[in-house]
């Protein structure tokens, strides 16, 4: 998994008062000292990362595609033109990172989504390109429906 390291040393100085009562009077010793510890500390991703990122970027994707680009219809909200392509973006962009994110006992050679970063960016690719990838996904899969 992917992981951080980061050496890391504090420096702790003090002042101890210790007090003594001798022949009814009070002596007060003052002891100075410094202590430096050193440590490794090592920083995991979090599992949610990748999903998290991943539909944030088809999220991010799909609404770019739908508002900026010039086949977008930006003024129809209706639930077979905007919603339900939408929830389809984000589930396909879910099925790619699940499909290629990595895991401890993975040894891949090709694309990998370790964190946030990596998932946004194929959340957004899927997002962007969803119609397209369901169109070539139905070119593989043969219909069922008679002809």
């Amino acid at each position: 998994m992917f992981e951080k390291q980061y050496d890391t040393q504090f420096e702790i100085s003090y002042i101890e008062n210790e007090s003594k009562v001798i022949d009814n009077q009070t002596v007060v010793n003052e002891i100075t000292g410094i202590q430096n510890l050193r440590k490794t500390l090592t920083f995991y991703p979090s599992s949610y990362a990748v999903p998290f990122g991943t539909f944030l970027g088809g999220l991010s994707g799909f609404l770019v595609k739908y508002f900026l680009l010039p086949n977008g219809n930006s003024s129809d909200f209706s639930l077979n033109k905007f919603w339900l392509p939408l929830v389809g973006a984000i589930v396909l962009a879910l099925i790619f990172a699940a499909l290629i994110s990595k895991h401890d006992d993975t040894k891949k050679k090709f694309i990998t989504v370790e964190d946030f970063a990596g998932g946004f960016f194929i959340g957004a690719i899927a997002g962007l390109f969803s119609e397209q990838i369901i169109e070539y996904l139905r070119t593989l899969v043969p219909s069922s429906k008679p002809k």
